[in-house]
């Protein structure tokens, strides 16, 4: 009887450790699947930051040439005297009324401001007014004026 439970107990332990090789083998490879989903994760979040960089610097670049654009027009309207300046204006107007009523958007008027507040900020700069006499002009704070005279460099 002795023999028989022998084998009995060999034959358990034979299956037990079937069994656990081939839970340890599933294992493996549902961690090996895992480690593939997370490095083929990883490489697409590199793309889309790329993508993403390169998306936000051209951006920038095209807000930059506006803004010179505007500095130059700013510039230009500058230079010339008031009663021209409103001349032009009723012009403008005139032509305005004339075409179909568009409404502005508010984000676009808030654009014009930031565009026209960067231009006296970039303007006083130039004339070496520092960053707080700036600062209290426009009625900003002094971070937010460093802040535009350096992405505007």
């Amino acid at each position: 009887m002795e023999q028989g439970e022998e084998r009995g107990n060999m034959a358990l332990i034979l299956v037990w450790s079937i069994m656990t090789n081939m839970v340890a083998i599933f294992a493996i490879v549902i961690l090996y699947v895992r480690q593939n989903r997370l490095i083929e994760a990883e490489k697409n979040m590199r793309s889309y930051t790329e993508d993403l960089e390169n998306m936000i610097t051209a951006f920038l670049l095209e807000i930059k040439e506006e803004n010179e654009r505007l500095e130059t027009v700013l510039l230009e309207n500058d230079g010339r005297d008031d009663e021209e300046a409103c001349q032009r204006e009723e012009r403008i107007q005139g032509e305005e009324k004339s075409k179909p009523d568009i409404s502005v958007k508010p984000d676009v008027l808030m654009e014009a401001r930031e565009n026209y507040m960067l231009f006296q900020v970039l303007k006083a700069k130039r004339l070496g007014r520092s960053i707080e006499e700036i600062a209290k002009e426009m009625g900003k704070g002094k971070t937010e004026i460093e802040l535009l005279i350096k992405m505007n460099e």
